[in-house]
């Protein structure tokens, strides 16, 4: 169970990463193209971004149902940091990956796959910790 907690770590956060790029991608023109519509530019970011995060919660609210309904014993605290830790170091990368860049101040690549790496390091670190 251990093995399958850190795997659908990693791969969680490899999907929200590649579903944010994608979806940015595709909906930056639709974004542009609204902006004589009556909507607001922030609230369609934060849709994006619900849109972005909708199957990383799907895929931790059947987590939850797995464990509870299966035989393996796990440790309640360090499970809920675990789905914690996915959900909101997740959130965490798509608002920065989505945040306006600062005029004069160049991006370090670096610093994102650094913040990337720690989350799924941590996420993985709590999955392995799960099982009793």
């Amino acid at each position: 169970a251990s093995w399958w907690l850190a795997a659908s770590a990693a791969i969680s956060q490899a999907m929200v990463t590649r579903l944010n790029v994608v979806v940015a991608a595709d909906m930056e023109p639709l974004h542009e193209a609204s902006a004589a519509l009556p909507i607001s530019p922030v609230w369609l970011k934060v849709v994006r971004r619900a849109v972005v995060m909708l199957p990383l919660v799907a895929g931790q609210l059947f987590l939850i149902a797995a464990i509870n309904l299966g035989t393996v014993p796990v440790k309640p605290s360090v499970f809920t940091m675990y789905l914690l830790a996915s959900l909101l170091g997740n959130f965490a990368l798509v608002v920065a990956a989505s945040a306006p860049p600062v005029p004069g101040v160049r991006e370090d690549p670096a610093a994102r796959v650094s913040w990337w790496l720690v989350i799924l390091v941590s996420s993985i670190a709590l999955g392995s910790e799960v099982v009793v």
